[in-house]
């Protein structure tokens, strides 16, 4: 007889399935969006003016990047997946998992940008160098706000 936990569906199943993706890439845009016009200061000057210099570029670059980024940013996450879905808790505790490994979770998908970053147009790589000293601390404190919103797509 096999296990049942053979059967567990991976973060990448859920997520990425073409029922939930569009909905993930949209929570996604909006969690960006709430993110930029929340944080103050020359950090949150710096964000919302290079923000505006790749929707210029491109009106729809955030929804783009998410949906492009979202396969590799889910892959990164697959390992904290698997160490939540083992300890039994739910979806809707997923934020909070992640929120207590926000350092570890942050150099995740920072590696993933950091790949990914040499491809882009010159103005959006111009942008990105300029934000990336200060990112890990952003990201860290977005984390377990992510981690919410993928858990309301995983319930």
């Amino acid at each position: 007889m096999m296990d049942d936990a053979a059967f567990v569906e991976t973060l990448s199943e859920i997520l990425l399935s073409s029922e939930r993706k569009g909905a993930v890439v949209s929570s996604t845009v909006e969690l960006v969006g709430r993110r930029v016009s929340a944080t103050k200061g020359m950090a949150g000057m710096a964000a919302r003016g290079g923000l505006g210099v790749v929707k210029k570029v491109s009106p729809t670059f955030v929804e783009d990047a998410v949906s492009s980024l979202l396969p590799d940013f889910v892959r990164a996450l697959e390992p904290f997946f698997l160490e939540h879905t083992a300890t039994g808790a739910g979806a809707s505790e997923f934020g909070a998992f992640l929120g207590a490994r926000d350092g570890a979770v942050a150099d995740a998908l920072l590696e993933v940008t950091d790949g990914k970053i040499d491809g882009a147009r010159p103005a959006v790589r111009s942008a990105y160098r300029r934000m990336r000293g200060a990112a890990r601390d952003h990201v860290c404190g977005a984390v377990p706000d992510l981690g919410e919103v993928l858990g309301a797509h995983l319930r």
